[in-house]
């Protein structure tokens, strides 16, 4: 009961520490545009502080990227989903582990810029259901 208390307060923790901000989705889902390559942020302090957000988000709420794979997959290619969905989420959680980890430990600086095209700056914010199937 002692570490569902702590995995609940530690959500909590990166929820209110993330800076979530409403992101415009695009026309089309599927398309991957390649983000800016570098932030501006009013202050240093603001920009340690989005960068710490993501990364205790990624740490802690990485392994939802496993879920939703299987769910994006499924929708989009569901003759290979049970194959590409479990090694797709497993790949994205270990990355925003790293990539948590990274912003965590250089306390936050790497805010300034983005991950990758593939991984936006929180689990949450790729999309969960694919708009076309592909029966191939």
């Amino acid at each position: 009961m002692k570490s569902m208390a702590w995995l609940w307060s530690a959500c909590i923790v990166a929820l209110l520490c993330a800076n979530v901000r409403a992101i415009d989705q695009p026309d089309e889902e599927d398309e991957l545009t390649p983000p800016p390559r570098e932030r501006e942020f009013a202050s240093a302090g603001e920009a340690m502080g989005f960068g710490l957000g993501r990364g205790f988000a990624n740490l802690t709420l990485g392994a939802i990227e496993i879920p939703r794979n299987f769910l994006y997959e499924f929708t989009r290619r569901p003759l290979s989903a049970v194959i590409t969905a479990p090694m797709m989420g497993a790949t994205l959680t270990a990355a925003r582990a790293v990539y948590g980890a990274i912003d965590v430990l250089s306390l936050g600086l790497n805010g300034y810029y983005e991950y990758a095209a593939a991984i936006p700056d929180y689990p949450w914010e790729s999309p969960w259901v694919a708009t076309e199937t592909q029966m191939e």
